[in-house]
C-alpha cells in the first residue's frame, strides 16, 4: 500500500517552493489559492513529487474557500492519488483523528516535508451545501 505522503508534492512557482499540492484524482492535484499571492494565471507551477517534478496549470479555483485545481502534465512517474478513508468510529464520543503532510513555506528547510495530526473537534456540514 502506497504511504499517502507520497502523494503529496512540494509546489514550486518559477522554482522557488511555496507550499504542497495533494494529487486528489489521476492528473489532478489540489492546493491553497492563497500560494499563488493573487496572480490570475502565474507561469511556471511545478509540482515535485520525490525527484520527480511535473508541469501543472491552474483549472479552477474558489477564493472563499482558498482552494486551486491543478492540472499535472503527466510523464513516466506518476503520484497515485492521495488515499482518502472513512471509517466508522468504534465510539461516537471520541473524535475522530486526522493526519496530515506537507511542505509549510514557512519552514523551508523541511525539505521532505512534515505531519501533522491532531483531532477533529467540530465539523461544518452547511458549507457549499456540502
Amino acid at each position: 500500500m502506497p504511504r499517502f505522503q507520497d502523494s503529496v508534492g512540494l509546489l514550486e512557482l518559477a522554482g522557488n517552493g511555496i507550499g504542497s499540492a495533494w494529487m486528489v484524482a489521476p492528473e489532478l492535484a489540489l492546493t491553497a489559492l492563497h500560494c499563488f499571492g493573487g496572480a490570475q494565471n502565474p507561469i511556471a507551477i511545478r509540482i515535485k513529487f520525490g525527484a520527480t517534478r511535473h508541469d501543472a496549470v491552474i483549472v479552477d479555483s474558489d477564493a472563499a474557500l482558498d482552494v486551486a485545481l491543478l492540472r499535472v502534465v503527466p510523464n513516466d512517474v506518476m503520484p497515485l492519488p492521495v488515499p482518502l478513508l472513512a471509517c466508522p468510529a468504534a465510539d461516537p464520543s471520541v473524535p475522530p483523528r486526522w493526519k496530515a503532510h506537507g511542505f509549510p513555506a514557512a519552514i523551508p528547510d523541511a525539505t521532505d516535508g512534515i505531519t501533522v495530526s491532531g483531532t477533529v473537534n467540530q465539523f461544518a456540514t452547511n458549507y457549499h451545501n456540502v
